[in-house]
């Protein structure tokens, strides 16, 4: 049972809701127009899916997402999960992510020299995370969701085998050229399977919110991994990215290419289920986990995280609309500017 409970009204999707609430490049809005009619048309199908939980008792929270597309986003009320709910089929997806994906969120308004120096810096990060946790580890690492690749190449230039997957071949093949890494292939995890060799460690950089069988993909990544081997998986965690890159808006962390929403209690909920033990890790989410032998129980739910997770929505999202009030006043009276000043002097000399 589905109860409508959107956080507020701006949530709903209309016609008339349809507008951005980010600016778009010219490259993703004709993007997000062919979207928009494909959905409109019953090209792209929905389909209603259970919980990774298994239930099908949610609450919905939002219809659309930051770009104005449909998009209804539930919260699971047995184990808080946000999830979208009726989402786009895998053909839907599949499409969605060979046509629109790279256009529709921003790497092709890039010049690839900039977004590869942007990668680099990204994935020294990731290595010096990894090393800081795990300083006796060596061995293997794939990357799912390689990008350019440039995620694997301090692990490289420090004495790792690495190979990486990605669907965008002009991406792959722009690593391969810029890096000297010959490992990078068109694909998904089935190309690390023939490869014929296990990880030592796995690296998911902002991408299990984008599976849409969670079980069945942990489960393939599993038969990728040596005994004890190690994933790493980063993604946009609800409450830390929302509070600091959001500022506090919760709409501006829907996007269509996300089947999930993460806690790391959610998070820890479903790697634990599938298989994987917790390291380290935060509500970022930046996490580090162990294959293992033991898989908990799907009915072993986290009590009151659903609470947590809701309470903590509403929350923000007063706390937003009342922000918005307030700025909206000090712009009728030309105030914005002085107390924006004062503000930043304020933060700026605090302590001092």
């Amino acid at each position: 049972m589905r109860m409508d409970a959107l956080l507020s009204e701006r949530f709903r999707f209309s016609d008339l809701s349809n507008i951005s609430h980010v600016k778009l490049s010219k490259i993703a809005l004709d993007a997000k127009i062919s979207v928009e009619r494909k959905i409109r048309e019953g090209i792209y199908k929905f389909e209603d899916k259970p919980c990774f939980c298994g239930s099908n008792d949610s609450l919905i929270i939002a219809e659309r997402d930051r770009y104005g597309l449909y998009y209804p986003v539930v919260i699971c009320k047995q184990c808080g999960l946000i999830r979208v709910n009726p989402r786009m089929t895998s053909d839907a997806y599949q499409d969605f992510y060979s046509r629109y994906y790279r256009r529709f969120y921003g790497d092709d308004d890039y010049d690839k020299n900039e977004l590869w120096s942007m990668r680099i810096e990204q994935g020294n990060d990731v290595f010096e995370f990894i090393k800081q946790n795990l300083p006796e580890l060596s061995g293997t690492v794939f990357d799912i969701g390689c990008n350019m690749g440039t995620t694997l190449i301090p692990f490289w230039k420090n004495g790792f085998d690495v190979a990486g997957v990605d669907y965008g071949s002009e991406y792959i093949e722009y690593g391969k050229n810029r890096s000297g890494i010959e490992n990078l292939y068109v694909g998904d995890i089935k190309r690390l399977l023939n490869l014929n060799k296990k990880a030592d460690l796995v690296i998911l950089r902002y991408v299990l919110e984008h599976f849409l069988d969670l079980e069945e993909e942990l489960r393939n990544i599993r038969e990728i991994m040596k005994e004890g081997g190690y994933i790493y998986i980063e993604a946009p965690g609800t409450f830390w990215w929302i509070h600091n890159i959001c500022s506090g808006n919760f709409m501006g962390v829907l996007q269509n290419a996300h089947a999930y929403q993460f806690s790391l209690t959610t998070l820890t909920y479903v790697m634990e289920c599938s298989g994987f033990e917790l390291v380290v890790g935060d509500e970022k989410i930046m996490a580090i986990f162990r294959k293992s032998e033991t898989f908990r129980d799907k009915s072993d739910i986290t009590k009151n995280e659903f609470r947590r997770v809701v309470n903590y929505l509403h929350r923000i999202e007063k706390s937003y609309v009342r922000k918005q009030y307030i700025i909206r006043w000090l712009e009728l009276f030309h105030l914005k500017e002085p107390v924006k000043l004062v503000y930043y002097y304020l933060k700026k000399h605090r302590g001092k």
